[in-house]
């Protein structure tokens, strides 16, 4: 009611002139969650608590750097330098964030769920009535890594979640539990999507074992529509040549942690030999030198004698009798060692420098010594090492799709607007696919009879690596086939939903619902104009419906409900373009 005056003077009275507005919620907002370097900032614990962040520089500043990734040498039953197995796990969110960012994303939030060590006690080998503490690698656990959805119940900005380390768990029906856990995740919260990775998604499919046949029966038939999928992996460039030398290689442990190889020695002899295979010649393995006391010192490297096996086997294990003058076979082999140690001197001689670089690697030391001046000596005199540390790169730079996609949804959301299909583009950083695929080959991925679509990533001569495909696990459905569809409900649901929450407790009556319709017509009829509805007018756009005998009954008032009906035409791309041509007869 008006206020009643009582004093005499002049009041003023303020009137709002338009009625409130609508805010465009933001759309591509993921939520990271996984295993970081850091599990604590200015003392406070990270552990499943969402950290909102804008940079890859806040992501270091914040929850650290890159995993310590160690790899196992082992020698083959060849002099081949190339037996290296990667060492487990593979923590995946530090790269993730590199392509995402890369890819065009900006806002992001973090939810940390454990570092990368932990903390364990074991019995003293000393005293088996103590125990000590030691720090081993962290294990990527299922049920750590959904505790970490939980959080985001809490959180109102995220749009997108995103689990990377999933795919790095034992097997393809504990990734799904990720899997389904983040589907109804979406579906309880209703304003938030889900890209989902394809569990060993670098292999090719075929009868014996098919990666997306598995990821589609295990990933259940619930809330599909909230979620999608592309297959193949990427190999991408995020992991530089710079970041990968023989320094990340261990020794080979055995079932109880202990030590079994020295690996730089193993890796300096068998690099030596694939450089210097004249040392591995029969001739050589002929000599039967005598002490060498006239042999000059300092001909040889530092200690070759001792680190060179071919070496050290011609040079001092074995004995030569004394020849016998008057013996024409003793003097002829006596001839033939000279020879074949003068050889061998000059051979060694002519390849010190090359010897050198091999035994600092045989002695390295990573506690004292600096690898990076070693690294680059290796490079650029052992094909046999480019190719091993090329080997390690490939697979660091494997890596599923979720992130980079992420990244192109906020790109395309920024550029286009959320109801633009997030297909026909490019991935930043990617420069191959795992398994490249023909048009007869994506039909089944694209179109499959249960309607579980997986999108695909494609090479094309000529355009590189593109996304083609734009279809949420829910691809049997009118309503939510395409993914801007679900997005673009998600966006105006949310929207319109955070406006409307100022009208809770107003008077439910025509006033107020005029009020509100105008406020969603004006939201609505903006995006109409943005290309993001369908129609030629805005009547063919949009409706929104509200009042008493419309929406309500006189019983809905009663019990307090107010009920709105938006309807909206919206935008679904052209994933099947025909063109028919025909001939037509000449008319002149």
């Amino acid at each position: 009611m008006p206020t009643a005056y009582k004093t005499p003077g002049v009041y003023l009275v303020e009137k709002d002139a338009f009625p409130g507005s609508v805010v465009e919620v933001a759309t591509a907002v993921p939520a990271f969650i996984g295993y970081t370097e850091k599990t604590e900032y200015n003392k406070n614990s990270l552990i499943n608590k969402p950290v909102r962040i804008t940079s890859f520089a806040e992501y270091l500043s914040i929850f650290g750097g890159a995993p310590s990734v160690r790899y196992t040498y082992k020698k083959d039953n060849s002099n081949d330098a190339k037996a290296v197995l990667s060492a487990k796990p593979a923590f995946r969110l530090y790269d993730s964030m590199r392509i995402f960012f890369q890819n065009g994303g900006t806002t992001c939030y973090i939810c940390s769920v454990g570092g990368y060590t932990v903390e364990k006690e074991k019995p003293d080998p000393g005293d088996s009535t103590k125990k000590i503490t030691v720090i081993e690698n962290n294990e990527i656990d299922q049920e750590v890594l959904c505790k970490g959805i939980t959080p985001f119940e809490k959180e109102q900005e995220p749009t997108l979640m995103i689990i990377p380390d999933a795919v790095s768990l034992a097997d393809a029906g504990l990734c799904a539990n990720v899997h389904t856990a983040l589907l109804a995740h979406c579906n309880k919260m209703q304003n938030r999507f889900t890209i989902l990775d394809v569990f060993e998604g670098f292999t090719e499919r075929n009868l014996e074992k098919d990666c997306v046949a598995d990821f589609r029966e295990k990933v259940g038939t619930m809330y599909l529509n909230y979620g999608a999928s592309y297959y193949p992996w990427v190999k991408t460039n995020v992991v530089s040549s710079n970041e990968v030398s023989f320094a990340i290689i261990e020794p080979e442990k055995d079932d109880n942690g202990q030590v079994t190889g020295t690996p730089y020695k193993q890796l300096a002899d068998d690099l030596k030999i694939s450089v210097l295979p004249d040392l591995t010649d029969d001739d050589y393995k002929e000599l039967v030198a005598a002490k060498l006391e006239n042999f000059p010192a300092d001909l040889f490297p530092i200690n070759i004698e001792k680190d060179f096996d071919a070496v050290k086997k011609t040079l001092d294990n074995v004995v030569v009798p004394e020849a016998k003058p008057d013996d024409p076979d003793d003097v002829k082999n006596k001839e033939k060692i000279k020879a074949q140690l003068n050889n061998l001197c000059s051979y060694l001689q002519k390849n010190k420098d090359l010897i050198k670089i091999f035994q600092r690697l045989s002695s390295f030391d990573m506690t004292n010594d600096d690898p990076t001046d070693l690294h680059n000596q290796l490079m650029a005199v052992c094909p046999a090492y480019v190719e091993m540390v090329s080997q390690m790169l490939d697979e660091l730079n494997l890596m599923a799709p979720s992130a980079a996609m992420a990244g192109v949804y906020a790109r395309v959301d920024n550029s286009n607007g959320v109801w633009k299909a997030p297909a026909n583009v490019s991935i930043n950083g990617v420069v191959s696919t795992a398994v490249n695929m023909t048009n007869e080959e994506q039909e089944d991925l694209n179109v499959p009879l249960n309607g579980k679509a997986v999108n695909a990533i494609r090479y094309f001569i000529g355009d590189g690596i593109k996304v083609w495909g734009a279809r949420t696990l829910n691809g049997n459905s009118l309503d939510w086939r395409y993914i801007n569809v679900r997005r673009t409900i998600i966006m105006l649901e949310e929207s319109i939903k955070q406006a409307c929450k100022a009208y809770v407790f107003e008077n439910n009556t025509a006033t107020t619902w005029l009020t509100m319709k105008n406020m969603i017509d004006n939201f609505l009829n903006g995006i109409w104009r943005r290309g993001g509805l369908a129609g030629q007018t805005p009547e063919d756009a949009y409706e929104v419906h509200v009042g008493l005998g419309d929406t309500m009954t006189a019983d809905d008032i009663l019990e307090g409900y107010l009920r709105i009906t938006v309807k909206v035409a919206l935008i679904r791309p052209a994933e099947f373009i025909e063109l028919t041509f025909q001939q037509l007869q000449q008319k002149s």
